[in-house]
């Protein structure tokens, strides 16, 4: 039996020095983390509660300060860097944290989001051209869809549930009437990229280059999220990936976790732009 160290942070709290999670892994479970400043005492914990009768197996960068502890250096099982990004992302949300539903399919999100940015269809479609998005069955809906990541700042998608809406977000825009503009009720995915320990964690598992964001807005604010509104997004992830010049129409099926499957269906009109090379940030 092995029990494996790693180390996430720095994470803000509220002392002046900077606070880091030592997590350990064992027999395929993630172990509850240990809060230090530095490594030493971060791995003397997981040590002393965790690793009777186990050989102690560390991160490289945790080598120096392992070692002393009877640590050995090596590299991360495919397992455990999985297991690594599921917790960062939790972290790395803070206090975002409170509009997601508890056990909320967090890493059909993440492949999702891997999967979005190696299709980039941002490269042929921007954020003012119209989708159709037609959720299918008993909770049957439809949106007006959009694909962000042409300008190079933001990318995700958002799922409007008007009509017209693309076309009047742009138009308050357009005259600086930004509160107007997120008056329109709707579901979305951005990418954030901080903070960059976590973004990390979460792309080397995923390949999702950074911490996907969703989001559910009605009357001008961010409201809890519910598991079908999560589990719409990460279809329509899935489904957009795969959109192409060539390619205009896409299914993509999701199971929600309290049980059912989402079935969406993504149209897009022929692009009219040149297609942007820049696949990812």
């Amino acid at each position: 039996m092995t029990l494996y160290a790693l180390k996430l942070g720095p994470i803000e709290t509220e002392a002046e020095a900077p606070c880091f999670a030592y997590l350990g892994f064992a027999e395929d479970l993630a172990l509850p983390p240990e809060m230090a400043e530095r490594d030493a005492e971060g791995l003397r914990r997981l040590a002393e509660r965790h690793g009777d009768g186990r050989e102690l197996r560390c991160e490289p960068r945790l080598a120096r300060a392992g070692k002393k502890l009877g640590f050995t250096a090596g590299p991360m099982p495919d397992w455990i860097r999985v297991g690594r990004a599921f917790i960062a992302y939790g972290i790395g949300l803070g206090p975002y944290g409170r509009f997601l539903e508890d056990k909320a399919p967090i890493a059909a999100l993440l492949a999702a989001t891997g999967e979005f940015m190696r299709g980039a269809p941002w490269r042929w479609w921007s954020d003012s051209d119209a989708l159709s998005v037609s959720v299918m069955g008993s909770e049957g809906r439809h949106y007006e869809g959009c694909l962000m990541g042409a300008g190079g700042q933001q990318y995700g998608l958002a799922l409007y549930e008007k009509a017209g809406a693309v076309r009047r977000i742009i138009e308050r825009m357009d005259a600086d009437d930004f509160a107007g503009a997120r008056q329109e009720p709707c579901l979305s995915v951005t990418l954030n990229f901080e903070p960059a320990w976590a973004a990390k964690a979460a792309d080397d598992a995923y390949g999702c280059k950074g911490l996907p964001l969703p989001m559910k807005l009605a009357g001008g604010q961010a409201v809890k999220l519910d598991a079908l509104s999560l589990t719409v997004l990460t279809a329509a992830l899935h489904a957009m990936a795969k959109l192409r010049p060539g390619n205009l129409m896409e299914t993509a099926e999701q199971a929600v976790p309290k049980g059912g499957r989402v079935r969406l269906t993504v149209e897009a009109a022929a692009p009219h732009r040149r297609p942007s090379w820049s696949a990812s940030p």
